[in-house]
């Protein structure tokens, strides 16, 4: 190969057959035709890990953030290598050092934030992850806060907090989160908030059909005769999209859908 990108694919190709050295070599190769080349220097110091040499990836990734000294997924990538190497105290000064940073505070925070969760100390993690959202808003990082403070015992108060947070969205963002805390209400048995969720987003975007789907469910267990037409419209909205692809297994996220469906779109003869 004669491109930093072909030496890429090369070195993924390797490190998925298990050739991890010739990956190595692959990706150093890579950054010599492009000193400059980010996906190299993650690609190389993760192949390294992988051989669980922490040091010298991190002195890959030390060069890489050389070249790109703002860069998410390498400040990201040395945290995940400091603690791999058992060295989670330099890695939390790495998190401190970004929260000094304006322009990158705010994930370092988060990526603090999830080493309190990793540790069970959610109370920590809920603080973190609360300066993080007063500072940049963020679906994931909402939904990340919310389920810390589940897992410390809070989830009334969780609930409360991430609904006034979607309030004050203003529709900039907050579909993710609004349909994971339906989903979250659904599986701990509230049903009646969960419904009230899924309609809101739809009623911003009516063909999400994930949260047609659940409200499918959600009718069929309640005898609601709104069942049927939901899943249908669910059904015909995602029957091409390769992540629900196979709707015929019931362990499928749309597989609900697709056996209320097919009383009306298959013959009585066939099994349903």
């Amino acid at each position: 190969p004669n491109s930093a990108e072909a030496l890429q694919l090369l070195g993924s190709a390797q490190l998925a057959a298990g050739q991890t050295e010739n990956a190595l070599a692959s990706y150093s190769q890579a950054l010599n035709f492009n000193p400059r080349s980010i996906s190299a220097y993650l690609r190389l110091a993760e192949a390294q890990a992988q051989l669980k040499r922490y040091s010298a990836a991190g002195e890959t990734v030390a060069t890489g953030l050389r070249v790109a000294p703002n860069n998410v997924d390498l400040y990201t990538l040395k945290i995940a290598l400091l603690v791999a190497d058992g060295k989670l105290p330099e890695a939390l000064e790495v998190t401190k050092g970004l929260q000094h940073r304006s322009d990158l505070a705010a994930i370092g925070y988060v990526l603090e934030a999830d080493l309190f969760a990793k540790q069970g100390k959610y109370a920590d993690a809920v603080r973190d992850y609360d300066a993080a959202l007063r500072l940049q808003g963020s679906d994931i990082v909402a939904i990340k806060w919310h389920r810390a403070q589940v897992a410390a015992g809070n989830p009334a108060e969780a609930d409360k907090q991430l609904l006034a947070w979607l309030k004050d969205t203003k529709g900039t963002y907050g579909e993710s989160a609004r349909f994971y805390l339906a989903d979250s209400l659904n599986h701990r048995g509230q049903v009646p908030a969960a419904i009230r969720q899924y309609e809101l987003i739809l009623q911003q975007n009516p063909n999400h059909a994930l949260s047609l789907n659940n409200l499918a469910m959600i009718y069929q267990r309640q005898g609601d005769k709104r069942a049927i037409p939901t899943a249908e419209k669910a059904y015909k909205l995602a029957a091409h999209n390769p992540v629900v692809m196979d709707l015929r297994h019931p362990e499928d996220k749309l597989g609900s859908c697709y056996r209320l469906t097919t009383k009306r779109f298959k013959p009585s003869t066939e099994s349903t």
